[in-house]
Parts: C-alpha cells; sequence; structure tokens
C-alpha cells in the first residue's frame, strides 16, 4: 500500500498480474491481483514469506491482503507489524488469533487460520468500496433468489 491510498484507480498499480480467483465474501467484482516482486517497504523485505493482494472495485483500490503461511518468526513479525501501523487492536472472538481496528473509513482485521502451519491474513479495507460492492452483491442474491423462484 506504501505510496497509494484506497479509491486510486487501478492503471496507478504498475506491476500487478491478475489471479483468477473467486472471492468467499463477493467484495473483488473486478478480479483478485497481487504484487510482483517489486513491492517495497517491509512487505519487499518479506516477499519470500508473505505475498501481497492489492483489491479493486469499481476499477477503484478497495483492499490490501497480506498473507502468510507461518509457524513462527514471521506470523509474530507480520501481528506486530499490524500494531505499530495501527495500534494495539481490539480482540476479536470470533477470529482465531483476531485483532480488529475500526476507523471511519478503514476497517483492519489481522487473524490467523488453521493448525500449524498458519495461515495468516492482515486485511486493510476501504469500509466506501466495501459497502458499496457488499450492496451490489446482495442486490444480485435478491434477483437471483427471484429468478430461482420462477
Amino acid at each position: 500500500m506504501q505510496g497509494h491510498i484506497f479509491g486510486e484507480p487501478l492503471r496507478n498499480f504498475s506491476g500487478l498480474i491478475p489471479q483468477a480467483q473467486d472471492d468467499e465474501h463477493g467484495v473483488y467484482e473486478h478480479g483478485v491481483y497481487w504484487m510482483s516482486e517489486q513491492e517495497s517497504g517491509w512487505f519487499g523485505q518479506h516477499n519470500e514469506d508473505v505475498v501481497t493482494y492489492y483489491q479493486f472495485q469499481d476499477g477503484k483500490f478497495a483492499m490490501f491482503r497480506a498473507v502468510t503461511v507461518d509457524t513462527g518468526a514471521t506470523r509474530t513479525a507480520l501481528r506486530e507489524l499490524a500494531r505499530s501501523l495501527f495500534g494495539p487492536g481490539r480482540a476479536c472472538s470470533d477470529l482465531q488469533g483476531g485483532l480488529d481496528w475500526e476507523g471511519e473509513r478503514v476497517r483492519v482485521q489481522y487473524y490467523e487460520k488453521g493448525a500449524p502451519p498458519v495461515l495468516c491474513l492482515l486485511e486493510v479495507y476501504s469500509k466506501p468500496l466495501v459497502a458499496v460492492q457488499q450492496a451490489k452483491l446482495r442486490e444480485q442474491q435478491q434477483w437471483d433468489n427471484v429468478l430461482g423462484k420462477l
């Protein structure tokens, strides 16, 4: 995310490679993108252990996700990076190892899935852009329900 802001158009992101993947939350209408080896800062220093994804909604930067599968040091480092960037956070009982930060326009979650090796995720969402996509998803589901009853 270094050097980029939410709502920025996809054309401002060089070096992104599209990944064919459906999102389980239905948030990313135009695909999932990940940064190539051009990542800088902390994520560039840890690019062998941490994969970074940039997601867009209607062609605008809407979410950043960092993922690692680790049993120790990188997981701890990712959690501590989140705390240093966003503060201590709030523990989330519904997320394993989860921490949550909520602002007016941004929501951040850190959580872990599974038994060792553990999948660790740091997700930073643009709340306004994700809300638009979720509304579109609800509308599509309503139409699907109506069409399914015909």
